[in-house]
């Protein structure tokens, strides 16, 4: 899994069956696509379309919340955006272009 908000890669299973067995979990869910927070942006009529995903704003890298840390996240620092411009924008926070 690429993190968006560290950089960073990590295993998040050892073989596509059990990947596919855990994907389907509400933990796992709650964990890494944020379910909790994306009905609450739902609820909030923020919903991405297609080739859009959600956003944080600033980026954590930039001193903005980091749920991957735990932190919560206050829907009014989330917004939709392209995922090109997005995972442009994190390339850029984290230092990973030149």
């Amino acid at each position: 899994m690429l993190d968006v908000l560290s950089g960073e890669i990590s295993m998040v299973n050892t073989n596509y069956e059990d990947f596919v067995g855990e994907v389907n979990q509400q933990w796992w869910q709650e964990t890494f696509l944020f379910s909790q927070l994306v009905l609450q942006l739902h609820e909030a009529e923020k919903i991405a379309g297609p080739g859009q995903c959600f956003a944080l704003a600033p980026h954590p890298a930039m001193g903005g919340p980091n749920p991957m840390n735990g932190d919560s996240i206050d829907i009014q620092y989330v917004t939709v955006m392209d995922v090109e411009v997005w995972q442009s924008l994190c390339a850029q926070s984290l230092g990973l272009t030149s």
